[in-house]
């Protein structure tokens, strides 16, 4: 009697470990999840939300985009417009807006100097403001940021040089925050020849005035 009541005492003891152990299981598995589920609530978002967040995103060019043979890339336009207003608007000036003609007309210049990008230069017309740039990457940020630089010896009282500059050391900033323009235009080629083979030239057409698309004038430097 005494062996039967210590064996159900074992198989009872056997059962309750079982048991514990179950539920022991259970927790941990429930915590586990808990714990997963959280660390999922507190991650950065899906690759969806990204990708969301990423189109909507202006960001420059690439480098395979800065070597082809084009004369623009996508977005181009809408980085010269947005940094050159704001640049503008810490000066008090109104913004610019993108125009086809003056950008035909920047293009075609930078078309007629990439040949022979040693002998840069602005257009023989000069029936605009202008600016160009020459350099290794053909973005409007590249550009943008050398004439940015010349900030540092513009006088926004004078409107003019700082002492002991010229135009030359300022002339491009200059033209960017000048408030009479309303347009600007730019374009871009890769020079394909001489020393320069490899680089870009930029330029940039500002006007007062929307140019007439049916002139010939208005976009044949």
């Amino acid at each position: 009697m005494a062996r039967m009541l210590l064996l159900a005492g074992v198989h009872l003891l056997m059962v309750v470990a079982v048991a514990m152990a179950t539920t022991t299981d259970k927790s941990e598995l429930t915590l586990k999840k808990t714990a997963e589920e959280e660390a999922n609530a507190q991650s950065p978002a899906s690759s969806t939300t990204s990708f969301s967040e990423h189109k909507t995103e202006v960001t420059p060019a690439t480098a395979a985009e800065n070597t082809t043979k084009k004369g623009f890339y996508k977005g181009m336009s809408r980085e010269f417009v947005n940094e050159h207003n704001k640049v503008r608007a810490r000066y008090g000036a109104g913004p610019l807006l993108w125009d086809k003609t003056l950008a035909l007309y920047a293009r075609r210049w930078a078309n007629q100097i990439k040949g022979d990008c040693d002998k840069a230069r602005h257009s023989t017309k000069q029936i605009y403001g202008e600016c160009f740039f020459l350099g290794t990457n053909g973005t409007a940020q590249d550009a943008l940021c050398s004439w940015e630089k010349e900030e540092e010896v513009y006088d926004k009282g004078t409107t003019e040089c700082t002492p002991g500059h010229n135009y030359r050391d300022c002339g491009h900033f200059k033209i960017m925050v000048t408030p009479g323009w309303k347009w600007v235009g730019c374009g871009r080629a890769p020079c394909t020849a001489g020393p320069r083979q490899g680089q870009f030239f930029i330029s940039c057409s500002y006007s007062s005035a929307k140019p007439d698309p049916s002139s010939p004038a208005a976009s044949n430097p």
